[in-house]
C-alpha cells in the first residue's frame, strides 16, 4: 500500500507493486501491514486508522498476472509444471486471483 497525500493506492501481489513502489516512494509513503497469511508485507489491505481521502486499487491483465504468479512459484517449487500450478494451486484458491 502506497499512502501519498490524500490518495490510498492498495497493491495485490504481482499487479506492478514493486514498481509503484519505486517510482513514487518518496513522496509517498510505503505502508507494511498484516496479509492474509499473518505475515507483515507490502500487500496489506489494512486502511491506517483516520485516513480520509481516496482509495485506488491496482489491477493486471489475469492470464498475465497467473503466469507471473507461476514464475514467482516455481522459484520456491522445482519441478511444478504449468497444469498442476494452474489445477492444484490456482483452482484450489492457494492464490485469490479473482
Amino acid at each position: 500500500m502506497i499512502l501519498i497525500q490524500n490518495r490510498c493506492i492498495i497493491g495485490p501481489p504481482k499487479t506492478y507493486t514493486t514498481s509503484l513502489h519505486r517510482h513514487l516512494c518518496p513522496p509517498g509513503v510505503l505502508v507494511l501491514g498484516p496479509q492474509l497469511d499473518g505475515q507483515i508485507d507490502k500487500h496489506t489491505t489494512s486502511i491506517p486508522f483516520g485516513f480520509k481521502g481516496n482509495f485506488c486499487v491496482t489491477v493486471r491483465n489475469p492470464y498475465d498476472r497467473a503466469r507471473s504468479l507461476f514464475a514467482h512459484w516455481v522459484k520456491y517449487h522445482n519441478g511444478c509444471t504449468w497444469d498442476v500450478f494452474v489445477f492444484e494451486h490456482l483452482r484450489s484458491g492457494l492464490f485469490n486471483i479473482t
